[in-house]
């Protein structure tokens, strides 16, 4: 029986000794951590097209399609604002471009949207923009003058954000 006691003591103390650890703590090093974390788009933006548009003239005030907006709880509107945005007339223009070279311009029209006010640029955004009052979430397009429009694909990027008054 002695025996086992005895075994059973160097066990336990060689268990211990074989996971100790030395630290050499004159050597530590510091490694700053740091982590972004960003609020989540809480508005939802898209655009329908429409559906089809013959190449052709077309008359000024034709739509060439609508964006819509979700999530605006809390702002007083939302704008809209791109590189190629014009300030003109007292409003703003956008240009569609095709592969061709061809473009048009478009607008949000404030006589169908009573409310829509436009300026040259406003704090933090250095284009002209369009803004939409919080009761409108979807507007039309149009556009802005007679354009004669070839075959192909028109295009232009917006940039959209909320505002509060």
């Amino acid at each position: 029986m002695r025996k086992l006691s005895t075994i059973i003591a160097l066990a336990a103390a060689f268990s211990t000794n074989a996971f100790a650890v030395t630290y050499d703590t004159s050597n530590s090093q510091q490694v700053d951590a740091s982590l972004d974390v960003v609020a989540p788009a809480l508005q939802t933006v898209s655009w329908a097209k429409v559906p089809t548009v013959n190449a052709g003239l077309h008359t000024a005030g034709s739509k060439v399609g609508a964006m819509s907006i979700s999530g605006l709880s809390g702002s007083d509107g939302w704008a809209i604002y791109n590189g190629n945005a014009q300030y003109a007339n007292g409003y703003v223009t956008y240009t569609f471009n095709n592969a061709n070279g061809h473009s048009f311009r478009a607008r949000v029209h404030d006589g169908k949207y009573p409310g829509v006010r436009y300026k040259q640029s406003d704090s933090g955004i250095t284009t002209p923009v369009t803004l939409i009052p919080a009761s409108y979430t979807s507007v039309d397009l149009d556009l802005d003058a007679e354009a004669l429009l070839q075959a192909g694909t028109y295009s232009t990027t917006f940039s959209v954000t909320t505002y509060n008054n």
